[in-house]
């Protein structure tokens, strides 16, 4: 089992640094990788894992031994991986043996620095799966280190003030630098930071239990109103989805009475290479503190109790960079005179005085309305160095002009251009300490201390720069009442007489970011038992200065365990040891805080689990390889030892299981990442509850492979459509010849286009045309190929059209086939290759030209394809001559002697039998 935060959105993809990306662990893990699967014989084996444990440890010659023991390298089918996860398990088991010792609870930007140490980063996929590998009590992974990105803006859950108002389950509010305006979260008159800031969130339930850290980020996009609660330097965090705990209770934010929160934004740089830094949290005033989410100290917040948080802030400090907002260091005025016991009346002039405190929150938790008081529990600190710096009256007069006159996001930057380019333009910078009541007093050369252009910070005894609420909480030049809202009380003011200024007053935040984390025990899937000692691990550059302490406390809120003061973080760690006393119950949370200036500024939880199943049980999942768009199913975890768990045993998902994970009853697990799932390792958490009602938490680990596209998996075929000439193919007859061999038939199925419709033959040309069509696969890959449509060959008869010249045979002239025959062409016929045939259907038809007229002799024309066009030849008999048809006769002429016969009689005696009566007759002459 890994820890909850390794149940979260892993791998954690964001912001991995180079260093992380190339970290020692990936670099070793190879190593022995590949010199380890060079090896065949278990007796190598152990030998070279010994050596490795000997060079890369300082375990004794004793423990590499045990180590290697426990590995059992003699097991059939043994890989590289498996003993390098078996190997982290154990190490893991024994971290304090490690050399360097590496703690696994790196502060955020901590850097590893030798190679030679197995040290894992939380964003290493191997450190992950060796995690989920690993029952040991040493898997725990901090917090800070592994952050859930749960924007509710971002993912549309919040859009508009409204939804700000009533979403379920969010915190939301915003984020400003303090410039000029007020310390209200509505209206406030600042400028937001800059869009996409990340904020971050960390909450603690009602029991103690410790959540995850969330990341949100700003925009400035949603409203350009002051007055919205998604205007300018919105934030919103979406908290529906619980975290669930190794006793199977779901941990979900709703604002509710017992429910802390805390808000932060890690240090950040401007344009201009200035440091802006949290100044203040509402609500809890001070910042990254601990805040119940009902409360009766409300400074803007507001819960909607059972419903969530809203109009929550972050106000941010901006502290300079490279001195340029006062006289070289060299050119520093020393005031070495002291405090001025009564600056109200004394009668000295220019002088600037105040006090500086450590500002605790004490007195102020609801305060509002202006800067912080001196309080009873605030720190009036002693040996502090005040620095203040004036303008000549010509820096004055540039101030007004080039930086005055921009708006005020504009004049930060500004300022900063100003005074490099001029120094000349501060009139002096003076420096002086405070005593035992905080008190200073600052006194100006004579004409140097401009009244309305003043600039002042707080080193302290160790020369650092310390943030504070001021006047001058953004490094502007400005009289020091101009921004009473931050100035602390009581109020600065001017005495005219002697140009003096009174109460000019430093509260400082004295916050360094610190984390506290139980490195052995978590509430997922660490839980301790009874006896055991929980360790912890304080990360921090140096702790408060206020009174800091480390104190443990049980699920109702009562502290079991107070340190006394410590000053360091390695007393911080030795004073936070916690033994689980005897009669702690299963279920039981234990709380450590890191306590400061009477805030709690850190927090870490462990649950108790004492019942037999979960002790001594320890299921295993097998790492699962899954490719994106792939769906597989991971078997029912085995006992470590390969035997089944006790008959009785219930599962369920665990705290953030990815949605393409599916945890089913019978403790399998069904995984369909698709394309949006980066590849990498992850761990699926499952909840085991034993028989005896006992509870734990494991892992499944998944390695997600980047999905090798279904267009190279798959090889798709065509086939040739025929069509005859003169019919056209459809798109579905096309989409038909596709075929994907072996592609399953069940599921979504690819989709088939055709590129080009227009490329579709109609059917009136022959030959083939290659269709090209597109293959799409439901993961969006494609292939592409062809489906030859052939379109058959056009038939002779019906692309050729035979033509006939009439025959005319003269009257009793027969016409032969021949003749006929010849009278057939059949033009564009091409003369080379085979011939048509023509014959006479019926030869008796031919006329012997015997008859007169036209006789249509039938004529087949046969084309080599076979087919047949039918046809006449008009052949034609001309007319019979008259002189061949008729006989004229004569009828003899009797005339007397003497009586001549006239030509008419003898015409009249010829006689033509048959010749028609009407139309054209015979001359006779």
């Amino acid at each position: 089992p890994t820890s909850e935060e390794a149940t979260t959105k892993t791998p954690v993809k964001e912001e991995t640094s180079s260093t992380q990306e190339n970290s020692p662990t990936t670099t070793l893990e190879e190593q022995f990788s590949n010199e380890f699967n060079q090896l065949t014989s278990t007796e190598d084996k152990t030998n070279y894992t010994r050596e490795y444990l000997t060079q890369n440890t300082n375990l004794s010659v004793e423990q590499v031994e045990a180590t290697v023991e426990r590995l059992n390298l003699s097991r059939e089918n043994v890989t590289a991986q498996d003993i390098y996860f078996a190997l982290l398990k154990d190490l893991a088991d024994q971290q304090d043996a490690l050399l360097p010792r590496v703690t696994l609870l790196a502060a955020r930007d901590s850097e590893l620095t030798n190679e030679a140490s197995i040290a894992l980063t939380e964003n290493s996929p191997m450190f992950r799966a060796a995690l989920a590998n690993s029952p040991s009590g040493n898997d725990v992974v901090s917090e800070e280190d592994n952050i859930i990105v749960a924007d509710a803006l971002a993912n549309g859950y919040i859009n508009s003030q409204t939804d700000a108002t009533n979403a379920a389950n969010t915190l939301s509010g915003r984020a400003w630098v303090v410039d000029t305006g007020t310390p209200a979260t509505m209206s406030n008159g600042l400028t937001a930071v800059p869009e996409g800031t990340k904020v971050y969130m960390q909450w603690i339930d009602t029991d103690g239990a410790v959540s995850p850290v969330y990341q949100a980020s700003t925009t400035n996009k949603l409203s350009s109103s002051g007055g919205s609660q998604v205007g300018p330097g919105a934030y919103a965090f979406d908290l529906r989805e619980a975290w669930v705990d190794s006793n199977g209770k779901a941990h979900r934010y709703k604002a509710v009475s017992g429910q802390y929160y805390r808000l932060w934004i890690d240090d950040y740089k401007t344009v201009d290479g200035n440091t802006v830094t949290m100044l203040r949290q509402a609500g809890g005033f001070f910042p990254g503190s601990y805040i119940n989410s009902v409360t009766g100290n409300n400074i803007g917040q507001f819960p909607l109790i059972g419903k969530n948080m809203q109009r929550t802030g972050i106000f941010m400090g901006v502290i300079p960079t490279n001195d340029y907002m006062t006289t070289d260091t060299s050119n520093w005025i020393q005031d070495n005179e002291g405090p001025i016991s009564n600056p109200a009346v004394t009668s000295t002039s220019e002088f600037v005085s105040g006090k500086v405190w450590s500002e605790t929150g004490s007195g102020d938790y609801a305060n509002s309305a202006t800067g912080p008081n001196l309080n009873s529990g605030d720190i009036a600190r002693e040996g502090y160095q005040v620095v203040m710096s004036s303008l000549t009256s010509a820096g004055a007069q540039a101030y007004k002009a080039q930086v005055e006159s921009l708006p005020t996001d504009q004049q930060a930057a500004a300022a900063h251009q100003l005074f490099n380019d001029h120094p000349e333009f501060i009139s002096a910078t003076v420096t002086g300490k405070t005593d035992a009541n905080g008190a200073y007093t600052l006194r100006f050369p004579s004409g140097s201390l401009s009244k309305d252009y003043l600039y002042g910070y707080v080193l302290d005894n160790k020369g650092n720069l310390v943030k504070g609420y001021s006047s001058f909480t953004s490094p502007l030049f400005r009289s020091p009442n101009s921004n009473l809202s931050f100035a602390p009380q009581t109020a600065p003011y001017h005495r005219p007489a002697k140009n003096a200024w009174v109460n000019v007053n430093f509260a400082l935040v004295e916050t360094i970011e610190t984390t506290v984390d139980i490195t052995n025990f978590d509430v997922t899937a660490n839980p301790a038992q009874r006896g055991d000692t929980a360790i912890i691990d304080v990360t921090s550059t140096a702790l408060s200065p206020l009174p800091t302490h480390v104190e443990w406390r049980d699920s109702k809120g009562n502290v079991v365990q107070k340190s006394g003061d410590v000053t360091t973080v390695e007393e911080a760690e030795a004073a936070g040891t916690f033994t689980i006393p005897d009669d702690a119950k299963t279920g039981e949370i234990y709380t450590v805080y890191i306590v400061s200036g009477g805030n709690d500024v850190a927090a870490d939880s462990l649950i108790v689990q004492v019942q037999e199943n979960a002790a001594t049980y320890e299921p295993v999942y097998p790492t699962t390889t899954v490719e994106q768009d792939q769906t597989v199913t991971i078997p029912t975890p085995t006992n470590e030892d390969g035997l089944a768990l006790p008959d009785g045993t219930k599962f369920e998902g665990g705290n953030n299981v990815p949605e393409w994970a599916t945890v089913n009853e019978d403790g399998s697990i069904s995984i369909s990442p698709n394309q949006d799932v980066e590849k990498g390792n992850y761990n699926v958490p499952v909840v085991v509850t034993y028989p005896d009602d006992s509870k734990e938490t494991v892992f499944a680990p998944v390695l997600v492979q980047e999905a090798v596209p279904t267009a190279e998996q798959y090889d798709p075929t065509s086939e040739t459509i025929n069509k005859e000439y003169g019919t056209t193919a459809t798109e579905d007859e096309i989409k038909g010849a596709i075929t994907i061999p072996d592609y399953p038939t069940d599921g979504d199925q690819p989709t088939i286009t055709i590129d080009d419709p227009t490329q579709i033959p109609n059917g009136t040309e022959e030959g083939t045309v290659n269709v090209g069509v597109t293959v799409t696969y439901p993961d969006g890959s494609t292939d592409k190929l062809t489906v030859p449509v052939v379109t058959g060959k056009q038939a002779d008869n019906d692309k050729y059209t035979p033509e006939t010249t009439p025959i005319t045979k003269d009257f009793g002239t027969g016409v032969t086939e021949d003749e006929v025959k010849g009278a057939v062409t059949v033009p564009d016929y091409p003369t080379d290759g085979d011939q048509p045939t023509i014959t006479i259907d019926d030869p008796s038809q031919l006329p012997d030209g015997s008859q007169e007229g036209t006789t249509d002799v039938d004529v087949t024309v046969e084309y080599p394809d076979g087919t047949t066009d039918h046809i006449t030849v008009p052949v034609t008999v001309g007319k019979q001559a008259d002189n061949d048809k008729y006989t004229p006769e004569t009828t003899p002429i009797t005339k007397d002697f003497g009586t001549g016969v006239t030509e008419d009689e003898v015409k009249g005696a010829v006689t033509v039998p048959d010749y028609p009566t009407d139309g054209d007759q015979p001359t006779i002459t």
